[in-house]
């Protein structure tokens, strides 16, 4: 149950940011529809140029696209997001199993401390790899929907007919892991 808890409330807080990260990634593209604007400095009052905040985003994003258009790769991202952290949760716990911890008596209190520090980012790092390797073609489908905005194209429609079928089954699969080395997650 405690699990279940755990991933509704992942699958919640990412719908509900969803669109803060979807501005930001159009800001990361550089894509920048909005002009800058003059203001004040808050402590000395000189005129400076702006660019427009995220929630300025969100509105160009909203206002061309609907309410709906805020979701735009969402798909992709939370099913991204439950395969990451559905294989980081089961491998950890499979490694747990496979490696546990072992004392001995006559080891010194840093001794033990090293060894379970070791141990224990030594699953956690495995385990979090495997995740990012399964889980980075939905990113790549992620991050292209969201771009799309910015073309106005729509070859990633959908996940099933447009983000799987170009991830696995073009004949260059290479090019989709080529922002492997970039993840953050």
């Amino acid at each position: 149950m405690a699990d279940f808890v755990s991933y509704a409330a992942g699958a919640l807080i990412t719908t509900v940011t969803h669109p803060l990260g979807y501005a930001k990634v159009l800001i990361q593209l550089g894509h920048e529809p909005l002009i800058p604007y003059l203001s004040k400095e808050l402590i000395s009052r000189r005129e400076r140029w702006y660019y427009p905040n995220i929630f300025k985003y969100i509105g160009h994003i909203k206002k061309r696209d609907g309410l709906l258009g805020l979701w735009r790769g969402f798909v992709p991202q939370l099913t991204e997001s439950v395969v990451r952290t559905y294989i980081t949760y089961n491998m950890t716990e499979e490694l747990k199993k496979r490696f546990p911890i072992q004392e001995t008596e006559d080891e010194s209190d840093i001794i033990i401390f090293l060894k379970h520090c070791g141990i224990k980012t030594s699953r956690e790092v495995a385990a979090k790899s495997l995740a990012i390797v399964c889980s980075q073609p939905f990113q790549v489908i992620a991050i292209r929907t969201m771009a799309q905005f910015i073309g106005e194209e729509t070859m990633y429609k959908n996940l099933q007919t447009g983000g799987i079928f170009w991830i696995f089954c073009r004949p260059c699969t290479k090019g989709d892991w080529r922002s492997h080395h970039n993840s953050t997650h």
